[in-house]
């Protein structure tokens, strides 16, 4: 159901974009925005756009041309449903570390300063390379069985309990909260969804997820409590006043070999195709006749200019003498 919201949450993205994408037919002298009615015109904005990132952004447009001419040749297609599952798993990704990070997929791409144009257009090309080269990759159980050995602390789990919480502002409310649940008046979850202020567990009933020893509030009154279902006394935390529930606890332990064999057969073979994918795009670079036409140095010769003239109307700063400063004109001494 997650996934299924997640790939929709995509798709709407999709054709939000599609409707807001500017008409093709704008001409350099069309008002892009005006400031006191002066006009800062699209070609304006054109200049700007290609003197602040039209190199960069040449050489994405470059370097999808060349994937997408040698993948012509060798007859290798990405569909659009690839490329949203794309998509779709990269925001997933992100959102389930929203109650860790604080950061959804919006903010996170904000924060990257990345469109959903840029995002699919890597997306596709990221799935064209890995076609390519696919066919290469090569993992023996060898492989497999000495990456196993060489990285078992890595696997080792930690103690860890899994827990439910609420939160609210006061202290009586929780006390009060508390209560009900233990005399069965409101259950825990329906008590989460009506009374805690914390967003990321709220509509989930309360379910934190796993957590391990440590010095937090929480963390210390979780790991007190014997047995699955155990509430323990409110507790003040970094949400607030908080009830804690434990729902389930697993002692720490090393996953057996067989049980991780197949998770680092493909931890292995998406390594190695990521190398391998990386490596064909160097090729491609290399080898492709790729002539840049455009001077973006010269783009930036106005404003070079201006920096320059303006360095040249500063006064000299007058050296340091150590000495007394001198009087204000005017002053006496």
């Amino acid at each position: 159901m997650k996934a299924r919201f997640v790939a929709c949450a995509v798709l709407v993205l999709i054709a939000a974009y599609a409707v807001a994408a500017p008409p093709a037919d704008l001409k350099p002298d069309s008002p892009a925005a005006k400031v006191d009615g002066k006009p800062i015109t699209v070609g304006d904005l054109q200049r700007e756009c290609l003197a602040r990132f039209g190199g960069g952004t040449l050489g994405q447009i470059v370097d999808a041309m060349i994937v997408e001419q040698e993948a012509t040749k060798r007859k290798i297609t990405v569909t659009e449903l690839e490329i949203t599952n794309r998509a779709s798993q990269t925001q997933a990704a992100i959102e389930a570390q929203k109650a860790q990070t604080g950061m959804g997929f919006q903010d996170w791409s904000a924060m990257r300063r990345i469109s959903l144009r840029e995002m699919l257009q890597q997306a596709r090309m990221e799935i064209l390379l890995e076609k390519m080269v696919e066919g290469n990759v090569k993992i023996t159980d060898d492989d497999v069985s000495k990456y196993y050995q060489a990285n078992r602390d890595k696997f080792r789990m930690p103690e860890r309990m899994l827990i439910s919480h609420i939160a609210v502002e006061k202290q009586e409310d929780a006390d009060r909260i508390r209560q009900d649940i233990a005399q069965g008046k409101i259950t825990f979850a329906d008590a989460a969804r009506k009374y805690s202020i914390d967003p990321y567990s709220q509509q989930n009933g309360g379910v934190w997820g796993w957590i391990v020893r440590g010095e937090d509030p929480i963390q210390k009154a979780a790991f007190d409590l014997k047995k699955d279902g155990d509430m323990a006394p409110v507790v003040k935390g970094k949400k607030g006043f908080e009830i804690v529930r434990r729902d389930g606890y697993q002692s720490e332990s090393t996953p057996p070999f067989e049980e991780m064999q197949p998770k680092i057969k493909d931890l292995l073979r998406r390594d190695q195709i990521g190398r391998l994918a990386q490596q064909m795009m160097a090729d491609l670079r290399r080898t492709a006749n790729v002539e840049t036409l455009l001077d973006f140095n010269g783009l930036n010769d106005d404003v070079r200019r201006l920096l320059e003239a303006a360095k040249a109307q500063q006064p000299a700063t007058p050296p340091a003498t150590g000495g007394a400063t001198a009087p204000a004109p005017g002053a006496t001494k």
